[in-house]
């Protein structure tokens, strides 16, 4: 934050983003590599001192973690002018893909048989879901602490608590394990918040609470986009059943298939919901609250990072994040055995079929956890194999 930008036109910013947000696929990594090519070796419009801050910020707030670099650099280079244009140009075109893919999954499934064929991503995606558990549980559970807060967060999950309820919880377990009790009263501050709007959820329309819902997910997903995932599933398929398993299974699938981030999930769900307008508002309220968050961290950023009078503030708030990030670990597997645990998904009629599924989800762990493969690389694998097997009569 001390070294002098060049000075660099919001046009530009917003042609770089465009390119790498049209061509992002591979997830975090990939994209972090991309944003390193154009902007630090390419354009040199900043340094890698730079990008190592913005993964460090990006990374201590809460949302996917790739918008909120792209945010930092934006803000870095053009202020808050530079921080929209970046992220909006980032995130078009996945957007524009997710929202394109909806709208014909949803309105020529019948026609083209698109159903039966997206059928055979389902065990792909569990096996996605598995690798997602596996790789950030060696992360985040470290130690006997981090075991306690995953598995309380997951069997709370699976009883169905309300998400935020579980969050502020474990985010309070963090502060009392880290030795720090004085504050950690405070940690229950949102319930009582939450507890006040919640006669607004039940009044307001769809509409109104898609938005809540996103800005909730929004708030409370720390450990990237996969993150995501479980909480949209326990909103919208278990508790309110706007979509079915299948239907969320397939939105995962186009969110990994198209460039951007996982969490453009949101723009599956939301076109579902209701429409153009709903896929426009769940794709601005799930990516909104980490976008203030970062604008506050960023304008008051010499006096929070640098005073060694906020010290302690600092601290509390890592013992929360770090109450947090083992309670996401219980969420996925939560949403991996509640998703994959669901009539057709893994077990059917058919012995073979489900063995064959079954072998699909294996294949997919094993090739993510060893060899890094693409998802979006299995997914389509996934297509081909459903396209054969529909066209030669095999049904689910």
């Amino acid at each position: 934050m001390n070294g002098k930008s060049p000075f660099v036109r919001i046009k530009d910013l917003i042609l770089v983003f465009l390119k790498i947000g049209t061509i992002g696929f591979g997830g975090g990594p990939g994209m972090l590599a991309l944003i390193r090519k154009y902007l630090v070796s390419g354009k040199k419009w900043i340094t890698d001192d730079d990008l190592a801050t913005a993964v460090t910020l990006g990374q201590m707030i809460p949302g996917p973690f790739v918008p909120n670099y792209v945010e930092y650099i934006g803000y870095r280079l053009r202020g808050i002018k530079g921080m929209i244009s970046s992220v909006v140009a980032f995130l078009l075109p996945g957007f524009a893909a997710v929202l394109l893919l909806s709208y014909l999954y949803f309105h020529t499934q019948k026609i083209l048989m698109i159903n039966d064929i997206f059928i055979w991503i389902q065990p792909i995606i569990i096996g996605i879901l598995a690798w997602a558990c596996f790789d950030m549980g060696r992360l985040y559970l470290k130690d006997t602490k981090s075991i306690i807060i995953a598995v309380f967060a997951l069997l709370a999950s699976l009883f169905k608590i309300m998400p935020i309820i579980i969050v502020l919880l474990c985010g309070f377990a963090g502060i009392v394990f880290s030795r720090k009790p004085k504050i950690a009263i405070f940690s229950f501050l949102p319930i009582y918040i939450l507890l006040g709007i919640s006669p607004f959820v039940i009044k307001t329309g769809n509409l109104g609470i898609l938005t809540l819902i996103f800005l909730e997910v929004g708030l409370l997903i720390f450990g990237g986009g996969y993150a995501a995932i479980p909480f949209i599933a326990q909103e919208v398929v278990i508790r309110r059943a706007w979509l079915t398993n299948q239907e969320l299974l397939t939105g995962v699938a186009l969110s990994q298939v198209t460039p951007g981030p996982v969490a453009l999930l949101s723009t599956f769900v939301g076109y579902k919901i209701s429409g153009f307008l709903g896929a426009f508002i769940a794709s601005l309220a799930i990516f909104l609250p980490s976008t203030i968050i970062l604008l506050l961290i960023l304008s008051v950023y010499h006096y929070v990072i640098k005073s060694n009078r906020n010290k302690g503030i600092s601290d509390y708030a890592k013992s929360f994040i770090a109450g947090v990030k083992p309670a996401i670990i219980g969420f996925l597997i939560s949403a991996t055995i509640l998703l994959g645990s669901n009539h057709n998904v893994v077990i059917t009629h058919s012995i073979a079929i489900t063995l064959l599924k079954v072998f699909m989800i294996i294949i997919s762990f094993l090739l993510l956890t060893f060899i890094q493969a693409s998802p979006a690389i299995l997914i389509i694998g996934g297509v081909l194999v459903g396209f054969i097997l529909t066209h030669i009569g095999i049904k689910v």
